[in-house]
């Protein structure tokens, strides 16, 4: 072996070990971070036990903006004002308080929802393989969002809960007082379960459209060959269809719930106006297709 390949040989040998070296403190950190952000900060409990007039001081959290947030403000979107103010002022990359809004949240990242995705499809090939019938990937998507899904749609279903009740003509001023206040009351609480439909649905869109492009991903990664799939395909599923189950999942409780509301709808308007009702919803559908069609 001449002196040049020597070299050669050490010098990657050398490489490797720096590359090594760099892994492990990244993962180090990456697993620092995690327990940072899963632990509960004590700071302030045992100063202020342990040195009653002392100042209580609090120590500042490694999480993500949004998994900070009461839940109040998650569904109000309060979180991202500091977010959104700082953008205003032109600040947000030199204020240090930002510095957890650009951190992605340990519940949305595509490792910790491929896994539980993952285990779902598993346990869904297996039911199939002992019946006799092929995995639905489908089914398995809709066991991981079931649960957000439902709850989703039942923030929905009160977003339409309003004072329905026609008054006669007799004036009670203290009776209207009521229902002025029991008005405003039901329309802050309609606002915010329209929020948090929104809020839910976002963020388990972003769960589920992570889950299922890191799955594609490992799968790509295992295979030996794509068979008929070009990689034109394949970039075109991670860059098209990630979008589309992203707004699969958003408006799912639009879709479900969508019928059920224009039903209750439709007889509440038969019940209170008459059949006459039915043409003022015919124009309003007929208007719907006819911007479909100019589109």
């Amino acid at each position: 072996m001449d002196r040049n390949t020597t070299e050669n040989l050490s010098n990657g040998i050398q490489l490797n070990n720096i590359k090594e070296e760099e892994k492990k403190s990244f993962i180090s950190k990456n697993n620092r971070e995690q327990k940072a952000c899963t632990s509960i900060p004590q700071t302030a409990t045992t100063t202020a036990a342990t040195q009653p007039n002392s100042p209580i001081t609090t120590t500042k959290s490694f999480c993500a903006a949004v998994d900070d947030a009461s839940w109040l403000s998650f569904i109000s979107f309060a979180w991202m004002f500091p977010w959104m103010w700082n953008c205003y002022k032109q600040r947000v990359c030199t204020d240090p308080t930002n510095v957890n809004l650009w951190r992605c949240s340990i519940f949305d990242s595509s490792n910790v929802n491929l896994k539980r995705l993952e285990h779902i499809f598993n346990e869904e090939k297996h039911g199939s393989t002992s019946l006799g019938q092929k995995p639905s990937l489908t089914f398995a998507v809709f066991r991981f969002i079931r649960f957000r899904l439902f709850l989703a749609c039942a923030r929905f279903i009160t977003f339409f809960v309003k004072p329905t009740r026609l008054l006669d003509g007799s004036i009670n001023y203290s009776t209207g007082v009521y229902f002025a206040l029991a008005i405003f009351v039901v329309e802050i609480l309609r606002v915010l379960a329209y929020s948090a439909t929104w809020a839910i649905s976002y963020r388990t869109a972003i769960r589920t459209r992570g889950a299922v492009l890191a799955l594609l991903y490992r799968t790509l990664l295992g295979a030996k060959s794509m068979r008929v799939k070009s990689s034109a395909e394949v970039i075109n599923i991670f860059a098209n269809e990630g979008q589309r189950i992203f707004d699969a999942v958003t408006f799912a409780p639009l879709v479900i719930i969508g019928p059920f509301v224009l039903i209750g709808g439709l007889i509440y308007l038969l019940r209170v106006i008459g059949p006459l009702s039915l043409l003022g919803v015919g124009v309003f559908l007929f208007l719907i297709l006819y911007r479909q069609f100019l589109a």
